[in-house]
């Protein structure tokens, strides 16, 4: 499928991914996407691997066979940039596996954001400190919130 971005700015790469977010598509790649995941596949997978622990690989070659279970269809192969000449670029060569796992990963990060309300500092993400985003145990005993202070009476 061919997409026609809009054509405002045709430099700003950072607009053109913000036409692919506001059209529910994930970017592969934040420079020149050229594949996108949709959030429904991507929501969907998150709940199907909550709840019955499916893996990424797994689901990624069921969507493949899905797809073309004959194997007719010509394999959609990318290769990274820095293969050096002295090693066979077959070595290298990996499906759109790795796309789909940086993707999910970049996702399930930004869901733990958006949960913990760090999507909503007037900072940006960077001005988070360490351990901001941690949800204490409601169950350990914290002085004074959820376990009783006891007054000592001086004699």
């Amino acid at each position: 499928m061919v997409v026609q971005y809009c054509t405002c700015d045709p430099t700003n790469a950072a607009a053109r991914r913000e036409q692919l977010l506001d059209e529910k598509w994930f970017p592969a790649t934040l420079v020149r996407p050229h594949t996108v995941f949709t959030f429904n596949l991507l929501d969907f997978f998150h709940q199907l691997q909550t709840q019955s622990k499916t893996n990424l690989y797994d689901f990624y070659n069921s969507i493949v066979r899905l797809l073309d279970s004959a194997g007719l269809s010509t394999e959609i192969v990318c290769v990274p940039h820095f293969i050096s000449p002295l090693y066979s670029s077959d070595m290298f060569n990996q499906h759109r596996y790795n796309e789909i796992s940086l993707v999910y990963r970049l996702w399930v990060h930004l869901r733990l954001l958006k949960c913990g309300g760090g999507g909503h500092d007037p900072g940006g993400i960077a001005s988070l400190a360490n351990g901001s985003m941690a949800v204490e145990c409601p169950a350990c005993p914290h002085p004074s919130r959820n376990l009783a202070v006891e007054k000592v009476n001086e004699v």
